[in-house]
């Protein structure tokens, strides 16, 4: 889907994606494989889509690199402020389970 609905983009202030985890915070590690390098992946799609549909976002790290949570807010209020309509605490957890056969 390429359109995102207008009324609705006029009323996004911003998207602020983070990645979490990151750079000496692995996150869950199994096999090798490490959370940060999925999340860090996943964040970098969802601010390049978000962008394509023309709405305003900035993503808190696109490195493998370690964020204080004051750093990630700083980035969220640095870009949108911290008004009421600043959507605070939003949580996207993905569950990812690699089964071998």
């Amino acid at each position: 889907m390429d359109e995102f609905d207008s009324s609705l983009r006029a009323a996004v202030k911003g998207v602020v994606v983070d990645a979490g985890h990151g750079g000496s915070d692995p996150g869950a590690v199994s096999g090798g494989l490490r959370e940060k390098d999925f999340t860090l992946e996943a964040a970098r799609y969802m601010y390049n889509r978000l962008k394509q549909l023309g709405i305003p976002t900035v993503i808190t790290r696109d490195t493998d690199r370690t964020l204080t949570r004051d750093e990630r807010v700083s980035t969220m209020v640095d870009s949108f402020g911290n008004g009421a309509d600043v959507l605070k605490g939003l949580k996207f957890t993905i569950r990812l389970e690699i089964m071998a056969f």
